[in-house]
C-alpha cells in the first residue's frame, strides 16, 4: 500500500477514536494498473486487482493502527465476488525486552462467492510475541581427513 509504485491516492476522511487513541482516517485507492494485490481462487487463474479502503493513523504518534481494504472491480465471471481484510496494529513489548514494536495484533479476512453463497471468514489474533535468538560460534578448524576407501579384495 505504501510503496510509491502503487500510485495509491490518499484522501483525508475525518477523525475517530480507536481504543483510547485519537486517530486521523484516510481513505485510499490503488488502481489495478499499478496494484500488486493478487487474488487466487480454486480452478481459476490468479489475477491482479485494484483495491480501496481506509487507514487509521494515531494522531499523536503518527503510527498506522488499522488498515481496512476491499478488492475493487473483480471480473463478473471470476469465482470470487468479494475479498476484504482488516488488520489492527498496536505497540507490543516482546518477551524479555523493554522495547516496543508496532506489530499486528488482529486480522480478519473475508472472501466470498455470492453466486454460490460461499463465504469464508478467517479471524487471527497475534499473541505471545517473543524474540528469537541463538549463539553462533565459528571455529577455524580444518576439515577432518578421512582414510581412503579400499576396494574389496576377491
Amino acid at each position: 500500500l505504501f510503496d510509491q509504485s502503487t500510485n495509491a491516492v490518499f484522501k483525508p476522511a475525518g477523525k475517530d477514536r480507536l481504543g483510547n487513541r485519537q486517530t486521523v482516517i484516510y481513505d485510499f485507492r490503488v488502481p489495478k494498473e499499478t496494484s500488486k494485490l493478487t487474488i487466487k481462487s480454486d480452478n481459476a487463474p490468479e489475477i491482479i486487482a485494484g483495491y480501496s479502503g481506509s487507514i487509521w493513523v494515531d494522531a499523536e504518534k503518527k503510527l498506522v493502527l488499522r488498515i481496512e481494504q476491499a478488492v475493487d472491480d473483480l471480473p463478473k465471471s471470476y469465482p470470487v465476488t468479494n475479498s476484504e481484510s482488516a488488520i489492527d496494529y498496536d505497540m507490543v513489548k516482546l518477551r524479555g525486552l523493554d522495547v516496543e514494536f508496532l506489530l499486528p495484533i488482529r486480522a480478519e479476512f473475508i472472501i466470498a462467492d455470492r453466486r454460490q453463497k460461499h463465504y469464508f471468514r478467517n479471524l487471527l489474533y497475534f499473541k505471545f510475541y517473543r524474540k528469537f535468538e541463538t549463539d553462533i560460534r565459528i571455529v577455524d578448524d580444518p576439515a577432518p581427513t578421512t582414510p581412503p576407501i579400499k576396494p574389496p579384495q576377491h
